[in-house]
């Protein structure tokens, strides 16, 4: 006959004690949880079958939120409540920096974006150059500035509004052109 080990009584599990449903006036075993509230998910009521059912068919998480705090909610549980923002937002904020006291790269990494766009600018071909001077236009320009010059240089010079003046019709052309090669130049 096989002898069995037996361990000390401090060891073995303890007879759990069984819970009784927390509804007024039930005494049946409680067997299952549900938080107490939306602000207190951790804490919890201890229910039996019969009113753990009737309690999960009231629960409403969102009962006591607005529409905005329930979008709000529902945008932060997709990022697991971590802090997010949308993609190219402010990218100059996020934009990896070398701490370089000493210049040894020859590099100033502060004003590396707004030194590239004027360098660029100082370097045009005379095709950009003619391009910039035809649009009225002056040193660094954003996409925007040369869309709205676009549009302002095509309502005057447009052949409708100057009744087919051949002469406007010509000036459109080349500002056709000219917003065709600042275009390729910004982007």
């Amino acid at each position: 006959m096989k002898t069995t080990y037996k361990l000390h009584p401090f060891f073995e599990d303890p007879q759990p004690q069984k819970r009784i449903c927390d509804e007024s006036g039930c005494l049946e075993e409680a067997l299952y949880k549900a938080p107490q509230s939306p602000q207190q998910l951790q804490i919890y009521y201890w229910f039996c079958l019969k009113h753990i059912q009737i309690y999960n068919s009231q629960w409403n998480y969102y009962r006591d939120m607005g529409t905005d705090e329930i979008e709000d909610h529902y945008r932060s549980d997709i990022t697991w409540q971590r802090p997010s923002w949308r993609f190219g937002s402010d990218a100059s904020k996020t934009s990896f920096f070398i701490k370089d006291p000493f210049d040894l790269l020859d590099r100033d990494h502060k004003n590396s974006k707004q030194q590239q766009q004027e360098s660029s600018w100082n370097s045009l071909s005379t095709e950009e150059a003619n391009a910039l001077k035809l649009m009225e236009l002056n040193g660094p320009v954003t996409g925007e500035t040369l869309k709205q010059k676009y549009i302002q240089l095509v309502k005057i010079y447009h052949p409708d509004v100057n009744n087919g003046c051949a002469e406007a019709e010509e000036k459109l052309k080349l500002i056709n052109k000219a917003y065709g090669v600042l275009k390729k130049v910004i982007r």
